[in-house]
């Protein structure tokens, strides 16, 4: 009798595997063995540098970072598409054999493809390492405010995210540089040593003589001055 309890235990373990094996992802070395999940985003970093924008994207997946499929970036001015940028890395979702392409879809030729760059862990030491994939896009700059990003996986499950972007605002510029937002993109404008500065001290000097003759306390002086002499 107890031996039929064991028999029949371990059967209906062995039918549970069964039945939940095809969900398993293993995904060769890189997987840790867990069911399908989306993938999602580590870390979001956007730099603009001379008259290109880079945008570097740590995406993890449980699955590992060979079950992402597709990654899109969309530049969106207002709700309106102004440009889409895509990475694969596989031709198909149903594939493991890795393209690692990227492709402009706005028609625009911001893009540049040959800057673009995708690297992951060959380790499989650490989570990290089986579950990072870092993708770099680099495009010309135009004017949008802000980022669609999608990422989805090969079962079809996705993620998305949106990130606000203003032109120069993540830009590093030196003391004698100038960016002004354009409808074509940023322009630069390269100033002579500390001529920018003064500019801006003589700015507030003009606005703070400006105000004091147009306030009550400016009006009051003159009176006193006046009354005195």
């Amino acid at each position: 009798m107890y031996a039929k309890k064991i028999s029949g235990i371990v059967l209906s373990l062995l039918c549970l595997f069964i039945l939940f094996a095809p969900v398993l992802q293993s995904d060769g070395n890189a997987g840790v063995g867990v069911m399908n999940v989306p993938p999602n985003f580590a870390n979001i970093r956007i730099l603009q540098q001379e008259n290109s924008i880079r945008v570097y994207l740590t995406l993890s997946d449980y699955n590992s970072w060979l079950d992402i499929y597709k990654v899109t970036i969309i530049l969106e001015e207002k709700g309106a598409e102004i440009a889409k940028f895509i990475y694969k890395q596989h031709e198909e979702p149903d594939t493991f054999d890795s393209i690692n392409k990227f492709y402009d879809n706005s028609g625009l030729n911001l893009l540049n493809i040959e800057s673009c760059d995708v690297s992951h862990s060959y380790e499989d030491i650490t989570v990290a390492d089986r579950c990072h994939l870092n993708l770099r896009f680099v495009f010309q700059t135009t004017y949008f405010s802000q980022l669609h990003i999608i990422a989805e996986d090969r079962a079809g499950d996705s993620a998305e995210t949106f990130v606000e972007y203003y032109a120069g605002g993540d830009a590093h510029r030196d003391s004698d540089t100038l960016l002004i937002p354009w409808i074509d993109g940023t322009i630069k404008w390269s100033l002579p040593p500390y001529l920018l500065d003064m500019l801006i001290l003589f700015m507030a000097i003009l606005g703070t003589v400006y105000i004091g003759k147009k306030s009550h306390f400016s009006q009051t002086l003159q009176k006193v001055f006046y009354e005195t002499k």
